[in-house]
């Protein structure tokens, strides 16, 4: 036991007053004291002075040291503490009790170290969030004048700037400890640390900055038994390692992250043997090392920790690792490896020691084997065997393994059903079995992990109901009290087929944090227990079956009889309850307490109106209602501001990134507060029955960057008060009633996308939409808009993908400037354009590619933006109106339908070769159809109808195989119709296609074509062959030909049957049986035809 600060000061001063009269007594207690305590005071018993200061002049050294540093929180800090009058009791310093000097100097983070079996060399680095405990520009040389310090640990220090590493360090000669890790050093390493020979360990490992110029100093180290170089690049690679060959004491090197691609290599030679038997731990991971294992490392007789992950490593695991039964941590993750000699179970068989094995992130194959015979590393903790290629099933004798905390064995191939042997593990805190092929139910044993933090069974196949046990609480005989499943963290059980209802023991005490149970097939009402999980974060129910109403429960307050408060339900983060088949309203108890950040309840059956408490959802960053059967009104208090009265401010709805609620019958008009306070990135009104004016509050909507008012019965102008609005990147206001002309505030803004189709808009385009840089998406279609097309169309919108201009009034030529747009999709349909289609069509880059795959042109695609390529739109393809979303980047399309264009059709054209739909239909356009139509192979939609096209259809058209609609009647054309089972299918379907057209003929039509005289045929010219005059010599060797191949034939086949016995015989027992089998064919038709006959 440890007597604590003031107990000691306690005791020295009894001493003082003691020590006159009872010098005996002292003596006795002094030396109690120094037991009990540990410290490095010295008792001085013989006289008053109970216990010796530091010395002055170091401590003095110390003040000055303590200039150099800074420190955040100088009041309860690292340093607070040094300034009492003894310099021994200040934090991180030792001094030797002898004498009183200063001996150990440490400044650190928090303890990152896990020591293993005692063993100061064998630990393993956990992972550090907090920050350094001080920071330093540079380092004070006064640390030179603690001529006795033998241990300098300065891990928690950060060093701001390009410092190097301080050379008068190699002047503290008494040093055997150094660790300078983590700091922040740059620069070349100085050779002045040579002069520590009695440097046992030495630790600058993540310094990233630093070089090791020169390693020969190293090799003066002779008593340094620890070496971390990780993250120190050295200039020199085989150079380092003919020096640390020479280091006779050396049992601990780490070098990892040391080597760039290619700048070391293991050869055999690299290290002696002696060097090697003599290692304890090796770590060479993160160096790019390639090639197979290396053999000379089976030589390393005394390795107990080997990492070598993070390489390229291939072929398989060699059969000699099953020797190194010394092995306590093996890392042999992230590489190529492919195989395991000998098997898994081999390869542990005998590493009776072994607590630590990964061997994940490769490509290891075959199964892990059943056999456990001989097996002996029952005090394995970790094993990850995750990512990989394994196949079979789980073996059972994994639930042997009863020291096991980490189990790894995801994405992998791995099928059948969980052993219940897994659940007998009660040391098991992380169980990873996601993403395999794992089938049955889910066995009840794994609810007697007790000591689970992370389970996770999620993307397989597993069926069956969740287990009942989960969440019950069981009593412990040891310690007399219920034990629940309260140290779990994780649960998810999402993407499988489990069925049935969640069960409600799964909230009573199972204290989750994340709960996974998406994408099944649970059905059934959620039920109410789940509100009693008051630790979870994140509850993820979506994209399943579950029905009934949202439990009413979620967000009340309950009084916690321990605590003697209200306990809320206000640790929740996400709430998921999407795509299932959940009916009912909305409990208004949803918002009073629930402090949530996302809010999932879109996809659902929901009714009724939405809630006024939403609006109390201050922490609120995703709310989705959409797709629903929601009514009523939204809500007037977004956006509006409330009162805090515990911190004595207004709070307003400001934290949300996106409020959907689209989808829905929402009717009445669109609040104006909404615009208020209400600072959204998103909002989508979308599909809903609102009415009124777009109230010009929106336009304050600073951070909006998707505005969905679209498919609603919205009338009146749009505001022009846009060009405040600086983050939109999309506008929708699509499908309304809107009149009144364009606003030209809207040419301001930096749009990604505006639809404004299919609305009662007139006037012309505003000339300020020529500001719009990064438009890619304009739809203007379905309004009254005039005038003709502006020519600033082609020369500013460079990265323009998609015009729809189609049915307004547009009059005019088509600009020759459209055609340096990228455009993909061109539709000026129903309109009152005149003139030829320019030739220079042909050249639009959007439509064509020399590239045989339309996946190729995703460049014109902009994937930083979101919702930019899934946003709907409809066109007008193979005679109907389609809406496209997510396939919209899909589409290459030119219409130039029902307007007055004439002339010909460009041959050009027939260079988009991307194109889906052509539509050229009822126009003036006169001449043939271009003799190259059958290069526009992707061609879907094919629409020349209603013009005054002539001569004959070309048979190239026979190629276009993707065709699925055709037109072509109302034309002047004539002779035969090209043959393909394409068009005669298309005909099929549709016999319009070719009507209006009297001059064509041949099928599938019913007009024969006429049949052609056939050409006199020419008289032959007399010749040898023809006149009788053939060479007798021809017909010899023409006779003798055919014989000489009946011979050998005849005889390639009975020649065999002669001379072979066994050919024979199976031949003629096959011919046999082949008589004999048309034998009964032939009396069995005999014998059937005469009992007809008879019957007859």
């Amino acid at each position: 036991m440890l007597y604590s600060f003031e107990e000691v000061e306690s005791i020295k001063s009894r001493i003082v007053i003691m020590g006159r009269y009872h010098q005996v007594l002292g003596f006795v207690i002094c030396g109690v004291s120094l037991l009990l305590m540990g410290s490095s005071w010295r008792c001085s018993c013989g006289n008053s002075s109970a216990l010796l200061l530091c010395r002055r002049e170091e401590r003095d050294a110390l003040l000055e040291f303590k200039k150099s540093l800074f420190e955040s929180n100088s009041l309860n800090g690292f340093l607070s503490s040094w300034e009492a009058e003894d310099c021994c009791v200040w934090e991180g310093l030792s001094c030797d009790r002898a004498t009183g000097h200063v001996i150990r100097l440490e400044i650190l983070p928090q303890p990152r170290v896990t020591i293993i079996e005692n063993d100061p060399f064998s630990y393993e680095w956990e992972s550090f969030q907090s920050d350094p405990a001080v920071s330093a520009s540079e380092l004070s040389p006064s640390l030179l004048r603690l001529r006795y310090l033998n241990h300098l640990d300065l891990s928690g220090l950060s060093i701001n700037g390009s410092t190097p590493i301080p050379a008068f360090i190699g002047s503290l000669k008494h040093l055997s400890y150094l660790n300078l890790s983590n700091v922040g050093f740059q620069g070349a390493v100085p050779p002045h640390l040579g002069n520590l020979t009695n440097l046992e360990v030495l630790d600058l490992h993540f310094n990233y900055g630093l070089l090791l110029a020169h390693s020969h100093w190293i090799s003066r180290l002779v008593a340094l038994k620890y070496l971390d170089l990780s993250g120190v690049s050295p200039r020199k690679a085989q150079d380092l390692m003919q020096v640390l060959n020479s280091l006779p004491s050396l049992s601990h090197l780490a070098l990892r992250s040391c080597f760039s691609a290619g700048a070391f290599s293991i050869s055999p030679g690299l290290f002696n043997s002696s060097f090697l038997a003599r290692l304890q731990y090796l770590d060479l991971s993160d160096n790019s090392l390639q090639g197979p294992i290396p053999t000379f490392l089976q030589n390393m007789t005394s390795i107990r920790h080997l990492y070598l992950s993070g390489n390229e490593l291939n072929c398989s695991i060699p059969i000699w690792f099953s020797n190194l039964n010394g092995l306590v941590h093996l890392d042999l993750g992230a590489n190529w490896l492919d195989s395991i000699e000998g098997g898994f179970s081999f390869f542990i068989r005998d590493k009776c020691r072994l607590r630590f094995l990964s061997l994940e992130d490769n490509q290891l194959q075959g199964e892990i084997d059943r056999n456990s015979s001989g097996f002996c590393a029952f005090g394995l903790e970790f094993l990850d065997l995750s990512r990989n290629l394994f196949t079979g099933i789980i073996p059972e004798g994994l639930g042997q393994l009863s020291r096991l905390e980490f189990l790894g064995l995801s994405d992998n191939l791995i099928s059948g059903s969980i052993p219940p042997s897994i659940g007998e593990n009660l040391e098991m805190d992380k169980l990873f079995l996601h993403d395999n092929l794992l089938t049955g139910t889910i066995p009840a044993s794994l609810c007697k992990l007790r000591s689970i933090q992370v389970l996770d069974l999620s993307r397989n196949n597993l069926s069956g109901w969740i287990p009942n046990c989960w969440g019950n609480a069981t009593f412990n005989f040891i310690s007399g009290k219920h034990r629940n499943f309260s140290s779990m963290m994780e649960l998810d059980l999402s993407h499988n087929l489990i069925s049935g209802s969640i069960p409600p023991s799964i909230g009573e005490n199972l204290e989750v944090e994340y709960l996974f149970l998406n994408d099944n097939l649970l059905t059934g009402p959620i039920p109410a227990s789940l509100c009693k999980l008051r630790s979870v974060s994140l509850l993820d129910l979506s994209r399943n079956k579950l029905s009934g109403w949202i439990p009413n429960c979620w967000g009340n307050a309950t009084f916690n009889f321990i605590s003697g408060k209200l306990w809320n339900f206000s640790s929740i983060t996400e709430l998921d309850l999407s795509y299932n088949l959940i009916s009912g309203s909305i409990p208004p108890s949803i918002g009073e307490n629930l402090e949530v950040e996302s809010l999932f309840l879109n996809d659902n059956l929901l009714t009724g109106p939405i809630p006024v408490s939403l609006c109390k959802l201050r922490s609120v960053s995703l709310l989705d209602l959409s797709r629903n059967k929601l009514s009523g009104w939204i809500p007037n208090c977004w956006g509006n501001t409330t009162f805090n009265f515990i911190s004595g401010k207004l709070r307003n709805f400001f934290s949300i990134m996106e409020l959907d609620l689209s989808h829905n019958l929402i009717s009445g008009s669109i609040p104006p507060s909404i615009g208020e306070n209400l600072e959204v990135e998103s909002l989508f009104l979308n599909d809903n029955l609102l009415t009124g004016q777009i109230p010009a509050s929106l336009c304050k909507l600073k951070s909006v960057s998707l505005l969905d008012l679209s498919r609603n019965k919205l009338s009146g102008w749009i505001p022009n008060c846009w060009e405040n609005a600086t983050s939109l990147s999309l506008i929708n206001f699509s499908s309304n009633r809107l009149s009144g002309v364009i606003p030209s505030s809207i040419g301001n803004l930096d749009l990604i996308s505006l639809h404004l189709n299919n609305n009662s808009l007139h006037g012309e385009v505003p000339d300020s939409f020529r500001n719009l840089l990064g438009l890619m998406t304009l739809d203007l279609g379905e309004n009254k808009l005039s005038g003709v097309l502006p020519e600033w169309l082609g020369v500013d919108f460079q990265v323009l993908v998609f015009l729809r201009l189609r049915e307004n009034h547009f009059t005019g030529t088509l600009p020759m400037q459209l055609c340096l747009l990228q455009l993909q999709l061109l539709d000026l349909a129903v309109n009152n354009l005149h003139g030829t289609i320019p030739r220079c069509f042909g050249s639009l880059i959007g439509m064509s590619h020399r590239s045989s795959s339309p996946e190729r042109n995703d460049y014109l695609v902009a994937p930083s933006v979101p919702y930019w390529d899934a946003e709907p739109m409809t066109e007008v393809m193979k005679g109907r109106e389609l809406e496209y979303t997510t396939n919209l980047k899909f589409m290459f399309s030119l219409d130039l339908s029902s307007n007055n264009f004439s002339g010909p059709i460009p041959h050009e054209l027939t260079s988009l070769n991307l194109l889906n739909s052509l539509n050229l239909s009822h126009n003036l356009l006169s001449g043939n159809i271009p003799e190259k139509i059958g290069d526009m192979k992707w061609l879907e939609s094919l629409d020349l109808s209603g013009n005054q096209l002539s001569g004959e259809i070309p048979p190239s058209i026979s190629l276009l195989t993707m065709l699925s609609h055709l037109n072509l009647s109302d034309n002047n054309f004539a002779g035969k119709i090209p043959k393909s089972s394409q068009l005669d299918s298309l005909y099929v379907s549709d016999h319009s296609i070719y009507s209006g057209n009297p001059l064509l003929c041949g099928d599938p039509l019913l007009n024969k074509c006429p049949v052609q005289k056939e050409a006199p045929t020419p008289p032959k010219i007399p010749s040898r062959e023809n006149m009788g005059g053939s060479d007798p010599l021809d017909k010899v060797t023409f006779y003798g030909v055919v014989m000489l191949g009946f011979a050998t034939g005849f005889w390639g086949a009975i020649g065999i049957l002669v001379f072979k016995k066994s050919w024979r015989a199976a031949y003629f027992t096959f011919a046999e049986e082949i008589a004999n089998k048309i034998y009964v064919a032939v009396s069995l038709k005999v014998a059937k035809l005469k009992t007809v006959m008879r019957g007859e």
